[in-house]
């Protein structure tokens, strides 16, 4: 009988062992001026496209598709060497530059992880003009994207001198993401800001 119970106490702790380990404590911070795109790879147009899908955005008004297919279009010229003759003819409000990159995964259990990645463009310098980093957090469980969410941001657009200016941090737990976004807006001579906190639940 003691011995029985013995085996019982063992197995229990085994399996309470087994189960710790499924999940990871996720606590990682994204400040988005600490992420230069040149310490990380560039993203396949494949994962691009499987990523890019139904972005969940910080700001409903932000046009991805646009900047995703400028992104598309310039890899092509680039691919054709074609680019610098583009250059020259580019009209204003196209993008000029961009570029998409894997920046971290972070594995919230075995088969559960959050792929972080950044999308950067930038337009021709003349009014109007816009350039933007953003930082994604892609959900995927065995293996299959469930969510995009934006998580971190800095960008700029306007009309000189009338211009939107936006930066926002993260903070990622194993469920959630804490956003801290600052907006600056200046219009005719007059400068408003706001700062707002939004939480992100990871599904």
């Amino acid at each position: 009988m003691k011995k029985l119970l013995f085996l019982s106490i063992i197995s229990c702790m085994f399996l309470a062992c087994g189960n710790s380990n499924l999940k990871n404590k996720v606590d990682y911070e994204v400040k988005i001026d600490r992420i230069d795109s040149t310490s990380y790879r560039a993203l396949t147009d494949f994962k691009i496209r499987q990523m890019s899908v139904n972005i969940k955005s910080l700001d409903e008004n932000t046009d991805f598709e646009f900047y995703f297919s400028g992104l598309k279009k310039l890899d092509s010229l680039k691919l054709n060497k074609a680019y610098d003759s583009f250059l020259k003819s580019i009209k204003n409000g196209e993008v000029a530059d961009a570029g998409a990159y894997q920046v971290k995964t972070l594995h919230k259990s075995k088969t559960e992880r959050y792929e972080l990645w950044k999308l950067q463009y930038v337009s021709v310098d003349a009014s109007p003009y816009f350039y933007g980093s953003h930082v994604f957090l892609s959900y995927f469980r065995n293996d299959s994207l469930k969510n995009t969410y934006e998580i971190a941001n800095s960008s700029k657009a306007g009309n000189s001198p009338d211009y939107i200016f936006t930066k926002a941090n993260a903070r990622i737990k194993s469920d959630s993401v804490l956003v801290s976004l600052l907006k600056v807006t200046k219009l005719a001579e007059k400068l408003d800001s706001s700062k707002v906190e939004t939480l992100i639940m990871v599904k």
